[in-house]
């Protein structure tokens, strides 16, 4: 008798473990049915429930081992997203599923700001170089089936004198202003702390980037004009893809020596 009561106590402490789990943790058949919820698990599958039970048929359909893992986001709960990893249990003879639910939402952040930091100013938000070779390497590659060209535009600050200096805060201006002046398929990176450079794509004839530099110019020159006291100027170059090259550093180099040569 003592042995079956301290049975029931130890199944007693199992669930309550279970149900003070901070991840939800429940277990289904393999016609998708729920056998066991534990509070969370019921709370954090309340809008998934459906893509829950289709997982649970795919696995089951599935020659491979009957496990998996997916992620879903849940905007009706403050966009917060979760992890569900599967696992199969076999009892009796028949399949079941065990299934693990952890909230990754501060992971993703702490991704998505790690993926800022690597691709992204950190003063101006604009792209970097890495980001802005990454698109410059696909532009090369498209344009190897296309007949369109690229344009990279150089662009770099020019001060009075050595002894001048620009406020961040100004170049930070000045950057937030280009970037909202060009095209929406348009890269605009920040290449060092006093030069620019930009990727236009699908321009049909060489005019069309001096149109595009044209507009750069008067955007500057308006900004300008409503910033007392600015002295410095803006510099463009520019080079062709694939009319001046098909190589990365090569065209940005030729960009900036066309600045040189005026």
């Amino acid at each position: 008798m003592e042995s079956e009561t301290n049975a029931g106590e130890e199944l007693d402490l199992m669930k309550y473990a279970i149900n003070n789990l901070d991840c939800g943790f429940m277990i289904y058949d393999d016609k998708s049915n729920l056998l066991y919820a534990n509070d969370v698990g019921i709370e954090l599958t309340n809008k998934c429930e459906e893509k829950i039970k289709d997982k649970i048929r795919e696995l089951v359909a599935s020659e491979k081992p009957l496990s998996g893992r997916f992620e879903c986001n849940q905007k009706e709960r403050g966009g917060r997203s979760f992890r569900y990893m599967f696992k199969s249990l076999s009892l009796k003879e028949r399949d079941y599923f065990f299934l693990q639910i952890e909230d990754i939402t501060d992971l993703k952040i702490a991704e998505n700001t790690i993926a800022q930091l690597a691709h992204y100013d950190g003063e101006t938000g604009l792209p970097n170089y890495i980001l802005f070779r990454d698109r410059l390497n696909m532009s090369i590659f498209r344009g190897k089936r296309h007949s369109d060209l690229s344009m990279i535009a150089a662009m770099e600050i020019k001060i009075g004198s050595r002894n001048d200096s620009i406020p961040e805060l100004l170049i930070i201006d000045l950057a937030q202003e280009l970037s909202r002046n060009i095209r929406k398929s348009d890269t605009l990176c920040r290449f060092s702390r006093r030069e620019f450079l930009l990727l236009a794509e699908e321009l049909k004839r060489p005019e069309d980037a001096e149109s595009i530099l044209k507009k750069l110019k008067e955007t500057f020159e308006s900004w300008k004009r409503d910033i007392p006291g600015c002295s410095f100027d803006l510099s463009f170059g520019y080079s062709l893809l694939p009319v001046d090259g098909v190589d990365p550093e090569t065209l940005v180099s030729k960009a900036f020596g066309a600045i040189k040569e005026k």
